[in-house]
């Protein structure tokens, strides 16, 4: 199978069991918080890092 199309399946796949309510109220929740701090060990760290760097270009003030 081509890897491409194996993650973009995954991916597609995740997505499609999302709750599209959930998501929202995650985005109004980060909207109205003042500061957001992220944690973490090991890879969970390195996802959480992943986490505040695209929640910083989203102009959000972030703690590690």
């Amino acid at each position: 199978m081509d890897t491409q199309k194996l993650i973009v399946d995954k991916i597609t796949a995740v997505l499609e069991s999302t709750d599209k309510n959930q998501s929202a109220e995650l985005k109004k929740l980060i909207d109205q918080a003042g500061h957001i701090f992220v944690a973490g060990a090991g890879r969970s760290k390195l996802v959480s890092s992943f986490l505040a760097m695209r929640l910083v270009h989203c102009l959000s003030l972030i703690h590690i």
